[in-house]
């Protein structure tokens, strides 16, 4: 159960936060939104604004967005999914782990517990992505297309899409960046300014990806904030997934902070270096 009504009757999660009545006008972004936090001078933030405390997880010592960060256990939002109560799902029935939960109490999953509802926008069954102030419910094409998902940027100005905490994607870009190469103190050691400059170079969407959307590639940049000593092909190559590792080593030639590498011989070099490493007897020897 999520909650309940003025009258008392229960309300599940899913209930709770579509209706129009439970949004609020986020300070962040400005967009109708379920308030996720509020900070310490009152302020309403979205999930989406709601910027997670960092530590290192008790559970996987992981350096991340944790939550419980004020106790002797920080957990990250990984470790946190994972220890959720798993059950039979009433929708599909499998056993899943639960995310929702119906009217009743009855365990759902998580597809299940988004249920496709018609878009106001187009009429098709899609999951709901936002709400306007009058409360259509708009899937993602729609909302993207709609005015009201257009905001001014709190640091630029500009009229677009907002990405986060009131800023656009190109204003999010560089503190998004920043954050995930840093080390534990928050700064940016030096051998590291020639990833983050190239990085900068690519369009804004393209860089938050590296930054924030995917997970792989943000692995990626922790494991080189991570690491010590300058960034090379050679500290490069023992990383992965090796189709990331080949793309950001692109990605860093192209904007100069590595120099060029002939590929195809460095794969060479290191796949004699692995098959003579197997070979157990030197050639001459066995003569």
């Amino acid at each position: 159960m999520g909650g309940r009504t003025f009258d008392g009757k229960p309300v599940c999660v899913g209930c709770r936060q579509a209706d129009p009545f439970n949004r609020r006008c986020c300070d962040g972004c400005g967009q109708l939104r379920v308030v996720k936090a509020r900070t310490g001078d009152g302020r309403a933030l979205c999930s989406t604004c709601h910027d997670i405390p960092r530590a290192r997880c008790a559970t996987c010592g992981e350096l991340g967005p944790c939550r419980f960060v004020t106790s002797e256990a920080p957990r990250c939002l990984s470790c946190c999914a994972k220890q959720r109560k798993e059950a039979i799902c009433v929708g599909c029935g499998n056993w899943r782990r639960v995310n929702n939960r119906t009217a009743t109490g009855e365990p759902l999953c998580g597809n299940c517990g988004k249920k496709r509802k018609p878009c106001d926008g187009c009429g098709k069954a899609y999951r709901v992505s936002a709400r306007t102030a009058d409360g259509r419910a708009l899937c993602q094409t729609c909302w993207a297309k709609h005015p009201a998902a257009r905001q001014p940027c709190a640091a630029c100005g500009s009229v677009e899409r907002l990405y986060h905490h009131g800023l656009c994607a190109a204003c999010a870009a560089p503190r998004s960046l920043h954050r995930a190469l840093a080390g534990p103190d928050g700064q940016l050691r030096t051998e590291l300014e020639g990833v983050y400059t190239a990085l900068l170079r690519l369009p804004p969407h393209a860089s938050l990806r590296w930054s924030n959307r995917r997970p792989t590639h943000r692995a990626l940049l922790q494991a080189l904030a991570a690491g010590t000593g300058p960034i090379t092909h050679e500290s490069l190559d023992p990383l992965a997934p090796a189709q990331i590792v080949d793309h950001l080593r692109a990605l860093l030639v192209a904007g100069e902070a590595l120099p060029e590498r002939d590929e195809q011989l460095a794969r060479l070099e290191r796949w004699v270096t692995r098959t003579v490493a197997r070979v157990p007897t030197p050639l001459s020897d066995a003569c």
